[in-house]
């Protein structure tokens, strides 16, 4: 199995809710001024999240708040 290592940077923002993030997430990654690409999404629980299926497990999951980083650096290992 291969893998790969995500060097974070920055926090960005954060949802505190399934409700928070389908209201602010266009404007959020907008003002962040970074392309999508060069951020990543961990819930509570340290998962990725990468697509609207992800966000709305989090809510089940309870594993809000998802918080948004900078990627400054990506790894192929």
């Amino acid at each position: 199995m291969r893998g790969i290592a995500i060097q974070v940077g920055p926090e960005l923002f954060t949802f505190s809710n399934v409700t928070n993030w389908c209201n602010k997430a266009q404007s959020r990654y907008r003002e962040c001024g970074l392309p999508l690409h060069k951020t990543v999404a961990i819930d509570a629980k340290g998962r990725i999240c990468v697509s609207g299926l992800e966000f709305m497990r989090a809510g089940q999951d309870e594993t809000y708040p998802i918080t948004v980083f900078a990627i400054n650096e990506v790894i192929d290992g």
